[in-house]
C-alpha cells in the first residue's frame, strides 16, 4: 500500500483536530460545573 506525504498529513492533521476537540470539550464541561472549587 502506498501511502504519499499528502495523505498521511491529512491523516496526522484530523487527528490533532479530533484530540484537540476532545479535550477542549472536556475543558468547556469542566469550566461549566457549578461545583468548581478552584474559581474562587
Amino acid at each position: 500500500m502506498n501511502v504519499d506525504n499528502a495523505t498521511l498529513f491529512w491523516l496526522l492533521f484530523y487527528i490533532a483536530v479530533g484530540v484537540l476537540g476532545i479535550f477542549l470539550t472536556l475543558v468547556y464541561i469542566a469550566s461549566k460545573k457549578p461545583t468548581s472549587k478552584r474559581s474562587r
